[in-house]
């Protein structure tokens, strides 16, 4: 799972580490001290500013927890491992991070080393655009301008893998509107067009990614063993390769589309939007071809309706940027409680609760009052209380270790027992494996163990 990618990477370097099922290390090595395993008590390591004020509704539009980045209308910023700002940025006007209401859009991590920004609005006559920012430096890197968005039209980042099958990350922006999406493929170092491409009556564009929400931002992160973007619009479904541009397979689809598209290694789903005001909807798993042509295995009708999307005009609980997929499993959000389905062959593994809702990383849940991590086959109840705000959240720091808005703050809990609780909390940085920053309205408070840190 990438949200603990890069801790295991720092313990690689140290030690081995045992290995669970889905690839996520569930035991540390003894001698290092941790956040999640202080070997004694933990502390308060520092104390200073915050670098970024949260918005009016207490968070960030731009939040990576574990490349300690924060950003917030047109200010950018990292934090190093003991809460000193590495750098602070301030974007120009036309990349502010706020709500799309007002033309804003989230950032996106697109190869571990480059944020880039997206700019435009519908109807406008400035011209949409792309920045890169060295997330090392906080130094621009290169900016795009792109044609303007027509009334009706996105933009958005349709991939943005960390590797891909054979070239370093590509980043492919889609502009799309009534007449189709035009795709263009970006150097990540210089912005270069490598290639593009238009798709004619095509509603969506959808690379090999698994968006990981923070903040009220998107990091997607990339499949490297899927080859292709998907281009989806009535009646049909269109392969397109990553790394050259080039058409692969065409899938008939029904009429009604596609309204969200979910890929893995091998398989590309394809959900198709409520309609008919019933809320009815239909998942169906495609296997990808050596051609990019798809073969259908398995479909699953279900009644849409997420606990965590607002109603639409049709009274359908709906909401398109939810994550659907968790590991190798497509998370289906029915009525009478959300169906966990295999990706491969679309067995039903598992039916959730009615109410709960898939919340953050791979096992955490929300059932309306109370936080539950759980797994394929059992499920705790985290013995924390919800927040008193009544906005649920949660930063995955893997095995088993979690930071949740809870009571007046945040707390950090170790298979679902409570470490420590920081009053004031609203968001949280996984700095290294030995140091954890609450974020209050004011200030960053990084905490540590007392013990320090042993080398093998």
């Amino acid at each position: 799972m990438f949200a603990v990618r890069r801790w295991a990477g720092l313990l690689a370097n140290l030690a081995t580490v045992a290995v669970a099922v889905g690839g996520c290390a569930d035991k540390i090595p003894p001698h290092i001290p941790t956040i999640i395993d202080p070997q004694g008590p933990l502390i308060e390591i520092s104390r200073s500013a915050l670098p970024v004020a949260p918005g009016a509704d207490g968070t960030w539009h731009l939040l990576v927890p574990y490349h300690g980045i924060i950003g917030e209308g047109r200010r950018v910023a990292r934090v190093g491992p003991g809460g000193e700002v590495r750098w602070s940025v301030d974007l120009p006007d036309r990349y502010a991070l706020t709500g799309p209401d007002r033309g804003g859009y989230p950032a996106h991590l697109a190869d571990g080393t480059t944020l880039l920004f997206l700019s435009g609005r519908p109807g406008s006559r400035e011209p949409a655009a792309v920045m890169a920012l060295d997330t090392e430096s906080g130094r621009r890197l290169w900016e795009v301008e792109l044609a303007p968005l027509r009334p009706g039209g996105s933009l958005h980042l349709a991939n943005g893998s960390m590797t891909d099958v054979d070239d370093p990350g590509v980043p492919v922006v889609a502009r799309c509107d009534a007449q189709g999406c035009d795709l263009r493929a970006l150097a990540a170092t210089d912005g270069r067009v490598l290639w593009s491409r238009q798709v004619p009556g095509a509603a969506l564009v959808a690379g090999g990614l698994g968006p990981m929400t923070g903040g009220r931002g998107v990091w997607p992160v990339g499949a490297a063993e899927q080859p292709w973007i998907w281009a989806a619009g009535p009646g049909f479904l269109q392969a397109i390769g990553k790394v050259s541009g080039r058409l692969g397979g065409r899938t008939p689809l029904a009429a009604s589309g596609a309204g969200i598209v979910i890929t893995s290694h091998d398989r590309v789903v394809v959900v198709t939007a409520p309609h008919d005001g019933t809320c009815q909807a239909t998942a169906t798993g495609y296997a990808v071809l050596s051609d990019g042509g798809a073969a259908r295995v398995w479909s699953v009708p279900f009644r849409w309706d997420d606990p965590g999307a607002r109603s639409g005009p049709d009274g359908c609980r709906y909401d398109p940027a939810r994550m659907l997929r968790q590991a190798f499993m497509v998370v289906l959000p029915d009525a009478e409680g959300a169906l966990v389905i295999n990706i491969s062959d679309g067995a039903v593994r598992d039916r959730r609760p009615r109410g709960e809702r898939h919340l953050a990383g791979f096992d955490l849940h929300w059932d309306g009052g109370r936080y539950i991590q759980r797994g394929l086959d059992d499920a705790v109840v985290v013995n924390a209380p919800g927040p008193r705000s009544g906005r649920p959240w949660g930063v995955d720091l893997g095995w088993g270790g979690w930071v949740l808005g809870s009571g007046d703050g945040a707390t950090l809990v170790y298979r679902a027992e409570p470490l420590w609780h920081q009053a004031g909390g609203i968001g949280a940085l996984a700095l290294e494996i030995d140091r954890l920053a609450f974020l209050t309205p004011r200030e960053l408070i990084v905490i540590g163990p007392r013990a320090p840190r042993q080398r093998p």
